[in-house]
């Protein structure tokens, strides 16, 4: 995604997402003051993603639908926002669920 389409997704006016265990960190003072803050990922982009990956729970889950049998069916997707390099460090954590068990 270039500079230009992640800037116009930004919502205007408006402060980033903090999470509570960012909060009162250099992150959110920075975004309280800053003329450009720092946007974080908060969900999944159902439009930027494989054909074989289904979003869901509003953004926050994923579904594999592909085959799974070898390398041609592997999938991707992005965030709504990517991980600024000004960050300098950022992971997820994900539960993965086997089939027939449910989240």
């Amino acid at each position: 995604m270039s500079e230009a389409t992640v800037s116009s997704i930004k919502p205007s006016n408006a402060l980033p997402f903090i999470p509570s265990y960012l909060r009162n960190t250099p992150l959110d003072t920075y975004n309280k003051t800053a003329k450009d803050p720092i946007f974080l990922p908060t969900r999944w982009n159902a439009d930027d993603s494989s054909d074989y990956i289904k979003v869901m729970d509003n953004g926050l889950g994923l579904r594999c639908i592909g085959p799974g049998r070898n390398n041609s069916d592997a999938a991707a997707i992005r965030t709504d926002f990517p991980i600024p390099r000004k960050v300098g460090f950022f992971y997820y954590e994900l539960d993965i669920l086997n089939k027939g068990e449910k989240g």
